[in-house]
């Protein structure tokens, strides 16, 4: 090589292209240098060829081998609980109707008594605002807009930020023109996890003579699992979450989850809507 030709660096140029995509170098009769490997997805091998002047780059089609199986994007797996589910035998239309329970609205036509809600919105929206305006409609029997509500005693948790919501309370006491210190309404301040205190819930709830509605605030709060984007742990979280509507009283409960793009979010708004579908099975 003279000093007016170009240093050759095909080689070089192959070997840290394999390092990084992966792949097998092959040198050419001609001195070109090939890095040959799978591309994933599309059925295809591709070989990238490494000249003086740069590369050229060809899918090269499998023919009639299948592409690679992809891999599950999550851990969407039945459970040993589904797998195991009895078959529950062909049942007559009369028998099949004869189940139904009648609608019993806590807020009418919309929400249901012994249903769990998931109410959704992006950070700032007014969640908390819509969930307090709710609380103290259902103390005192208020209309929320052109729908009654059902009147009763609320339990709130606020688990993200008790503070701001303390605020937010004594605040709406202020301009409703009500008793922050007598009204029938309950807080449970800061975070916990619900299916281990589900028990003391229950015992306070009873203690007060039953429960109307339940709100949750919010839901990431009282995530018990270590992944939010698992479609099995939020599954079960949005199950924790419907215990609170088999407390005394059968209650309506509502729980705000942050609304983003994030697979986490939709994941629990779908299995929200998933459970809030089907009445409480405690009788």
């Amino acid at each position: 090589m003279t000093a007016s030709q170009p240093e050759d660096t095909r080689r070089e140029r192959a070997e840290a292209y394999q390092q990084e995509w992966g792949g097998t170098t092959f040198e050419q009769s001609d001195g070109d240098w090939l890095v040959v490997g799978s591309t994933i997805g599309t059925g295809a091998v591709q070989s990238v060829r490494f000249t003086h002047t740069g590369i050229r780059k060809v899918d090269i089609p499998l023919g009639g081998r299948s592409r690679p199986k992809p891999a599950p994007a999550n851990d969407n797996k039945k459970s040993a609980k589904h797998e195991a589910a009895p078959f529950p035998g062909v049942v007559s239309s009369g028998e099949f109707v004869a189940d139904f329970t009648p609608p019993d609205y806590h807020i009418d036509g919309v929400a249901q008594a012994a249903f769990i809600y998931s109410l959704t919105g992006m950070t700032g929206a007014g969640k908390t605002a819509v969930l307090l305006c709710l609380t103290y409609c259902t103390a005192l029997g208020k209309r929320l807009g052109d729908r009654e509500v059902r009147k009763g005693r609320v339990i709130y948790s606020a688990g993200e930020n008790p503070v701001d919501v303390r605020m937010r309370w004594l605040a709406m006491a202020h301009e409703l023109q009500f008793d922050p210190t007598d009204i029938d309404v309950h807080f449970i301040a800061g975070t916990y996890s619900i299916p281990d205190s589900i028990s003391k819930i229950e015992e306070a709830a009873e203690a007060l003579g039953g429960v109307d509605l339940v709100i949750v605030d919010t839901s990431a709060a009282y995530f018990q699992g270590s992944d939010e984007n698992s479609n099995v742990e939020m599954g079960n979280h949005a199950r924790d979450m419907r215990k609170l509507t088999e407390l005394p009283g059968k209650p309506c409960a509502s729980s705000p989850p942050i609304l983003s793009k994030t697979p986490a979010r939709k994941t629990f708004c779908r299995k929200a809507a998933a459970v809030s579908s089907t009445k409480s099975t405690a009788t």
